[in-house]
């Protein structure tokens, strides 16, 4: 059911998205859809990651963040801040010519 899931969210997000954008949706298709089953929200996270592409950009920033929720356990801020001097401002997403990232 969840690779069904994960497929079918791929599809629809392929309508309005290309690329590494289909991918949260894939995450969060595969995630509601082992909802039914599955109560603990870490194995639902594990679940979600396991569907998306190995190589695939949103996997990493998801791992990232996973690990920052670690080191920075009740202060959100704190790994918000560390997130955007790492990404945001220290590695500029490329743009195409219409101003839309790459």
């Amino acid at each position: 059911m969840v690779d069904y899931a994960a497929a079918k969210s791929e599809w629809a997000a392929r309508i309005t998205s290309d690329d590494w954008g289909t991918e949260p949706t894939i995450f969060y298709g595969a995630m509601y859809s082992a909802a039914f089953f599955e109560p603990d929200i870490d194995k639902l996270i594990e679940i979600g990651l396991e569907a998306l592409p190995p190589d695939g950009r949103f996997l990493a920033t998801a791992k990232d963040m996973i690990a920052l929720h670690a080191k920075y356990p009740g202060e959100w801020q704190a790994a918000w801040h560390e997130m955007a001097k790492n990404i945001m401002w220290t590695k500029p997403t490329p743009r195409k010519r219409s101003g839309m990232p790459t």
